[in-house]
């Protein structure tokens, strides 16, 4: 008996052990920088943290050569391990419990300096809501709160997820009923539930999910690939050769100050076609992105225009 105690108490301190070298153990006991600047601050936990992270590095590494950027994460529950094997390279990621909504916990994450604030949908708890127009409530709440607690320093580049899309309205302090606002524009707002009217338009229109593919990603052994996309989207010119996608090119000078319908003849004539432009960023305004303008909008010569067609850096206008 004695000796089959003292191998139980050696299994257990073999446990033990290996309970304090677990790596998630060590991800959950790593503290913050104290020095923090240009990091990215993400308010809650997705399913898969590798789906959030990844994007994330790969822009980081297409704009600087030196470390990687951090990216903390913060929760008012504790990650799971799951959550912890679903980040796959963990350098430079943190997390920390806390409160978003608590003055004490976002100058632990250093929100004032952070590079850019990524709050996810249900964020704020993991409850439920019994009347689901209020499912936006807590990443509301947490963007004013934010923007209250950075307000003595320059404006944070926040974007926010929200379920419905009638709640962008709350998104600013006018309250404007209107869904089309510029912080949607600007791309401050991204509203998952437009994946779900996407998937439910497909019973209706099945050509929507190839055009968006078309789009984003282009055609390069498609010929025809103007064709297809300016089919599906109501048009009926355009015609194109290889290597056809959507791209973003600076407004040539021969068109600032004209009309979006000048803009778009110019440019048809050039066997592509535009269908927005970027407006660029002012005092008052973010910048932001008017896609199917109307005709008599005014280009100006800090815009770009969305052109599909082959790409080029200039319009030979």
């Amino acid at each position: 008996s004695t000796a089959f105690s003292a191998l139980a108490k050696g299994l257990h301190g073999v446990k033990h052990a290996f309970g304090q070298a677990s790596p998630y153990k060590e991800f959950m006991a790593k503290l913050l920088p104290e020095q923090l600047n240009d990091h990215v601050v993400i308010v809650g936990l997705p399913a898969s943290l590798g789906d959030i992270i990844v994007p994330l590095r790969q822009f980081n590494a297409r704009n600087t050569c030196g470390k990687a950027q951090a990216i903390v994460f913060i929760a008012p529950f504790a990650m799971s391990e799951h959550h912890y094997h679903s980040i796959g390279d963990s350098t430079a990621v943190y997390f920390v419990q806390g409160s978003p909504l608590s003055s004490f916990d976002l100058h632990r994450i250093h929100i004032d300096t952070a590079s850019a604030i990524i709050i996810l949908a249900g964020s704020g708890s993991k409850r439920k809501y019994i009347d689901e127009n209020m499912v936006d409530a807590d990443a509301i709440t947490t963007v004013r709160y934010i923007n209250e607690a950075c307000s003595g320093s320059k404006p944070p580049n926040l974007i926010v997820e929200l379920v419905k899309a009638t709640n962008v309205k709350f998104m600013n302090a006018a309250g404007r009923a209107r869904v089309l606002d510029l912080t949607y524009w600007a791309g401050r707002v991204y509203v998952s539930g437009m994946i779900d009217s996407l998937m439910s338009e497909c019973y209706q229109k099945p050509n929507i999910i190839p055009a968006i593919n078309l789009l984003m990603f282009g055609s390069p052994t498609d010929p025809e690939y103007v064709v297809v996309v300016v089919h599906v989207l109501g048009c009926r010119h355009g015609r194109g050769g290889s290597a056809q996608r959507l791209f973003q090119v600076r407004t040539p000078k021969s068109l600032h100050g004209k009309t979006f319908g000048e803009c778009f003849r110019k440019v048809l004539a050039l066997n592509l076609i535009c269908i927005g432009c970027l407006h660029s960023s002012t005092d008052k305004t973010p910048p932001y992105v008017h896609t199917n303008p109307p005709a008599d909008m005014i280009i100006y010569q800090t815009d770009y225009i969305y052109v599909i067609g082959k790409p080029c850096s200039d319009l030979p206008l």
